[in-house]
């Protein structure tokens, strides 16, 4: 995922770790550990706000938002009990809309 200006470009992976990139470069800007409790992937989708935060889904049940700029978590939200696999998060302003694997779709 990219953020609005196309400058930074962010990569995830199932062994819990985002990569911030810089995009004209190439290189790697920093990594987020995102954690893995129970085998949680917490970075499984990504989606931008543009410019500053980076939101996060898991595979089980969490939306995690994280600074672009210090690479640390700045907000985290339980959508769905019983884990549900969350499939894609989108923002809109201060608006995340998270769909999960059995087809709900929960708004925080």
């Amino acid at each position: 995922v990219s953020d609005r200006t196309g400058n930074t470009i962010c990569s995830s992976s199932v062994d819990c770790h985002v990569k911030v990139w810089d995009a004209a470069s190439g290189e790697c800007r920093g990594t987020i550990n995102t954690g893995k409790i129970d085998g949680q992937v917490d970075a499984w989708t990504l989606c931008s706000d543009g410019d500053q935060e980076l939101v996060s889904g898991s595979n089980r049940g969490a939306v995690n938002c994280w600074d672009l700029s210090t690479l640390q978590k700045t907000a985290s939200h339980t959508i769905v009990e019983d884990d549900k696999f969350v499939l894609s998060v989108g923002r809109h302003e201060n608006t995340i809309a998270a769909a999960t694997y059995d087809g709900q779709l929960c708004i925080v």
